[in-house]
Parts: structure tokens; sequence; C-alpha cells
């Protein structure tokens, strides 16, 4: 008696799979607009004194020696889709020297002191589960 093969069963699963795979979607969301490539940083008055695009950044942030400001942080998407920032990406904002402390408030705001009077870079590293996606160096001047 001869035994049957197992070929022909094994093709059509993986024919099966491959079909069932190729239908697989997601609806409403462009995987691409939630990939951040730039971010824009605004002041408590809502004017934009940063902005960054890929590598280019343009602008810069100037806080009172002794004061303490406020910053929003918007990331900015491929085609410019706007990202929240707090679910999938993580704030983790520094500063070059110690002419200044940094925080986060929020999962979007950026708090500066100013301690010593100088200029520095401000590091805002846009975290995605530990790995750094976005890391723009913007000029931090405390007069």
């Amino acid at each position: 008696m001869k035994r049957a093969s197992n070929k022909g069963w094994i093709a059509g699963l993986l024919l099966g799979v491959a079909v069932g795979l190729t239908g697989c979607t997601d609806a409403g969301t462009d995987v691409d607009d939630q990939i951040p490539t730039g971010l824009v940083v605004r002041d408590s008055g809502g004017n934009t004194v940063a902005t960054v695009s890929g590598a280019q950044v343009s602008g810069s942030i100037t806080v009172p020696n002794g004061q303490q400001r406020t910053f929003d942080v918007q990331l900015i998407g491929i085609g410019g889709a706007e990202i929240d920032l707090g679910g999938r990406y993580v704030l983790q904002p520094r500063v070059v020297s110690l002419l200044a402390n940094v925080s986060v408030s929020g999962s979007d705001r950026v708090v500066v002191t100013g301690r010593t009077a100088g200029t520095t870079t401000l590091i805002l590293d846009v975290m995605d589960g530990g790995t750094a996606v976005l890391t723009p160096l913007i000029s931090l001047t405390i007069s």
C-alpha cells in the first residue's frame, strides 16, 4: 500500500494563510503618519519658537536667568500629521550644560528654569519604548 504525500496538503495550507494575510489592513490609520519626523515648540502664548523637520532645526528658546518658562511640544509625522505625546511616544528633555534645569509637565510640556546666563543646547529626545526616534538639538539661551 502506498502512503499519501503531505505536499499537497502543506501547499494548500500555505496558500490559505497567504491569501488570508493579504486581506489584513489597518482601517483608518496610515502607519507612516504616526512616525515622528519633526516637532514644533510653542511658548505659553502659542507662538512657535522652534521647529524641527528631519535634521533641520529653526528657531531657538530664550529663558530669563532665575525664571521658569513652559513650552508646548507637538510632534509632526510624515505629511504633516500631528502626533500626540504620552501614548506611544514619550518626551525626555535634557540640557548639555548646567545653565538650566529641564523637566516634563504632563506629556507634552517642557519646563525650563534658567540657572546661569549663557547659551547651551536643549535636547528633546522623543522615545518609543526606550529607543530615541527623534533627537533634535535646539539652541537655548539663558539671558
